[in-house]
């Protein structure tokens, strides 16, 4: 490894992997795999494909995120450029060589850019094109080899998921109260909460462990046998017996790694080009049709939004700490910020905004006063 890097200065040594994530997954209804013929046990299903990319120092790119549907209900009304990843599609929700070359396509140029030339460590999947590109050079494993030389598998991708999978369980907890059933509840989890939490948990990941995981790999100068990559994270919370009822007996551990052997690439060489983005023919999954069921986000204008952000501060004032207060004013100033910049694009309307033909009638009125007033004394002399 010293020496595929050699030339590269850590800051531009990058590894990019995808991973598959069941964004809904609970571990009695989740586990389970598709092959699997057990009777009275769900399949699992609602995955999406995450491709995650960072330096040996710590410095991650933006997710790719790959769903079922073009734009999924809970993305209707957002501009999909402000979500905090790359949302790509396909009826699979796998990575293909189209979606993976306009990816290392967009790096490129954001590395042309800013003068940089990386050097990006790949695993030989299918979906991975050998181009030739200006600032990136693309470094292929060996196969079989990822497990140890990939840093991303290394421990940052089970880093990501742990921390997405505390979110979710919060979440749960927090809206235990509405329901009866967790399972119930976490059908309601939109791919919208995933990708949130998708992004929290990227920032959470720490840029100490990216470079132990880097160090682990043999790509920086290191002990190996020191990197413990689990002492970088913080552990979950106690564990409480609520906790315990949502895991349903399943070990964390395996609760965070549930989905870590799902496909994310087609055996199929055929599957792994654009042909799975343009397949619109295929009869919708059982996926789509549930999300077609569930009730779209009702379209909340500033005006409702600045009312709710008071509330949320006279919350803040009333239950939460200096940080929590500092959040919901930071809020509340954005929402501010937003309904000003509504109002000063909706300039003031004058009369002739409404009445556009006033303009011509006042006109021709003035004319025929002025040919009465021009010509009334020869009419009177005659």
């Amino acid at each position: 490894m010293p020496d595929i890097i050699q030339g590269y200065v850590l800051e531009n040594v990058f590894n990019a992997d995808e991973t598959g994530l069941f964004y809904r997954a609970l571990p009695k209804t989740s586990m389970v795999q598709k092959n699997d013929t057990r009777k009275g046990l769900k399949t699992a299903k609602e995955r999406i494909t995450v491709l995650l990319a960072c330096s040996a120092t710590g410095e991650k790119l933006k997710p790719l995120v790959i769903g079922r549907s073009e734009t999924p209900r809970y993305l209707k009304n957002m501009d999909k450029k402000s979500l905090p990843v790359l949302y790509r599609w396909n009826r699979k929700s796998w990575m293909t060589t189209t979606i993976f070359e306009e990816w290392l396509r967009q790096i490129n140029n954001k590395m042309k850019l800013q003068g940089r030339h990386i050097l990006l460590l790949l695993d030989n999947c299918g979906a991975h094109p050998h181009l030739e590109l200006t600032n990136i050079k693309l470094q292929f494993l060996p196969p079989n080899t990822t497990s140890k030389l990939q840093p991303l598998d290394a421990g940052i991708i089970s880093t990501v998921k742990a921390i997405y999978r505390k979110r979710m369980l919060r979440h749960l907890l927090a809206e235990m109260e509405e329901t009866s059933s967790a399972s119930e509840l976490a059908k309601s989890i939109t791919i919208l909460d995933a990708i949130r939490w998708l992004d929290l948990a990227w920032t959470g990941v720490k840029a100490s462990t990216v470079r132990k995981c880097f160090a682990y790999c043999g790509l920086e100068e290191q002990d190996p046998a020191s990197s413990n990559v689990e002492a970088e994270e913080e552990s979950l919370p106690l564990l409480e017996e609520h906790y315990q009822q949502l895991l349903d007996g399943t070990p964390w551990e395996e609760f965070v790694t549930m989905d870590n052997s799902a496909a994310t690439v087609s055996d199929s060489p055929t599957n792994t080009t654009d042909s799975a983005n343009t397949s619109d023919q295929d009869p919708p999954t059982e996926d789509e049709e549930e999300e077609e069921r569930t009730e779209p986000e009702a379209v909340i204008n500033s005006r409702q939004a600045l009312e709710q952000s008071k509330v949320l501060l006279a919350f803040a004032n009333q239950h939460g700490g200096a940080a929590v207060v500092a959040a919901a004013l930071r809020l509340k100033s954005e929402i501010e910020d937003i309904r000003v910049q509504e109002k000063s694009k909706s300039k003031q309307k004058n009369i002739t905004d409404f009445f556009p033909v006033l303009p011509l009638l006042l006109y021709l009125i003035k004319t025929i006063v002025n040919f009465f007033v021009c010509f009334l004394p020869f009419y009177t002399v005659l």
